[in-house]
């Protein structure tokens, strides 16, 4: 067994002794998901990749690990380290951090704490139309540092904008330049934003002339249709909107009032209970039958305890039913006399 004296062979030899076929999917994965951050640093996005290398395949030439670095590196930083094309990951990583201090570097101008008529300049209009911000160059006023700007969405869609976006530069007048507010003298023709224009709608006789013009050949058929046409030309009046008036069979006419929507009167479980054991004891000795093709009729069958109204057809009650001291009512009188129950 030979001797290990330096760290970084200890550390590959544990990796390779200990890591599992699942940690490197893993980090193949991570790799080709990887992509820096428009605010992450050359150096955490160095030293992130080269831990996902070493989980990948520690005898991972240096070529490819620039391959890596180079495919995942940011857009504003990707054509500059590509031009120079570094051969190592050191390399890579000096060349990077060179170039992140110059896309990052910032010219600061000293603003007095509280100044005023200080000339704010947006930026281009095209950007502006990318993010759907309104904004124009105007005087603004410093306050402790701060400016407020007002920013307008002409649209009834949210806009959400970055903390950080760059909306413009301000800066001092120049002594040659002069600002002023403009005031149109023209007058200002007030409208109804509700008014909709009217549609110009055709003519009836040029909507039946056009959609009879095919048969002009045979005048017989072509009057015909002509005459069709203007009969009914109404259904070709596009100018105001028409209602058709339709009756639905077995619907209950309520008027300008909704229909009638009544829950069911609430009963305990044992009364349900109760109701089904008196129902089932009905059918059972052949009393009851249910028809559902007949007008149904309400029958109040008594119990020691409470009543029960069932619903049951008159043509269907048996012998057993109808047969008593007193003949037997009709359907008026059995409603009236419960309706109390109901």
């Amino acid at each position: 067994m030979s001797l290990i004296a330096e760290w970084s062979i200890f550390t590959i030899q544990i990796q390779k002794t200990f890591s599992s076929t699942m940690h490197q999917e893993l980090a193949i994965k991570k790799v080709g998901a990887r992509q820096q951050g428009l605010d992450e640093t050359i150096l955490h996005y160095y030293n992130d990749m080269m831990e996902l290398f070493d989980m990948m395949d520690t005898d991972m030439t240096d070529q490819l690990k620039v391959a890596y670095l180079k495919a995942d590196l940011k857009v504003s930083l990707k054509k500059d380290v590509m031009r120079q094309d570094p051969k190592t990951p050191a390399q890579f990583l000096e060349v990077a951090q060179v170039e992140e201090k110059l896309d990052s570097y910032e010219f600061y101008t000293k603003v007095q704490a509280s100044a005023n008529n200080l000339l704010f300049k947006a930026i281009d209009e095209t950007t502006q139309e990318c993010k759907r911000i309104p904004l124009g160059d105007g005087i603004v006023d410093v306050k402790n540092n701060i400016v407020q700007l007002m920013i307008y969405n002409p649209t009834k869609k949210l806009v959400t904008l970055p903390r950080r976006m760059f909306l413009g530069t301000i800066d001092h007048l120049a002594s040659d330049t002069y600002c002023s507010t403009l005031f149109s003298n023209g007058i200002t023709q007030e409208c109804d934003v509700n008014q909709e224009k009217e549609a110009q709608t055709v003519p009836l006789n040029t909507i039946t002339d056009s959609l009879s013009q095919h048969l002009k050949i045979n005048e017989q058929q072509y009057q015909h249709l002509l005459n069709f046409l203007q009969e009914h030309r109404v259904l070709f009046d596009t100018s105001q909107p028409r209602t058709i008036k339709t009756k639905i069979q077995h619907v209950i006419d309520t008027g300008d009032h909704s229909p009638v929507n009544a829950k069911p009167y609430f009963k305990t479980i044992d009364q349900r209970k109760n109701v089904q054991q008196e129902t089932d004891k009905i059918q059972a000795a052949n009393k009851l039958k249910q028809v559902l093709t007949e007008e149904p009729l309400v029958l109040k069958y008594p119990h020691p305890t409470a009543p029960f109204i069932l619903a049951t057809d008159a043509s269907e009650l048996l012998t057993p039913i109808l047969l008593g001291s007193t003949s037997a009512p009709n359907r008026r009188d059995i409603i009236n006399s419960n309706h109390n129950g109901l």
